[in-house]
């Protein structure tokens, strides 16, 4: 990883975007908790997906093994602070014990891997006759 500050910032971005998104599919879905309908769920995991895609290619990351980490930690991220707000909330089981949040962390992990751009290799050089 190139720069790690860049990788842990854009993983805390992660965090209001994904409320954002949970936020207005509640407001499209009429309901508080937009996680009890499969479509919501699987919208916020694409949503998500696209996001780390977009936020990795911003990284420029050129190896998969630098897209994995990359989605690792930010998955670890994701899911350190959405720990300290369940136990300070006393609502663990909605952040460990539903799929949706896992189906997210898994899209997060997807866009990161997905945003690999390998380097383009340069063309031969011929030497001037």
């Amino acid at each position: 990883m190139r720069s790690p500050g860049k990788t842990i910032g854009f993983g805390l971005l992660l965090i209001p975007i994904w409320f954002v998104t949970l936020f207005v599919l509640s407001i499209i879905y009429q309901s508080e908790q937009p996680i009890d309908f499969i479509s919501a769920n699987i919208i916020a995991a694409v949503v998500m997906m696209l996001v780390a895609w977009w936020l990795g290619r911003k990284l420029k990351l050129e190896t998969t093994k630098d897209a994995g980490l990359v989605g690792i930690v930010w998955v670890i991220i994701v899911v350190v602070i959405l720990g300290i707000v369940a136990f300070g909330n006393q609502t663990q089981g909605i952040v460990f014990g539903n799929w949706s949040v896992y189906l997210t962390y898994v899209g997060i992990f997807a866009g990161a891997l997905l945003s690999v751009q390998p380097r383009r290799a340069s063309p031969p050089v011929t030497p001037p006759s």
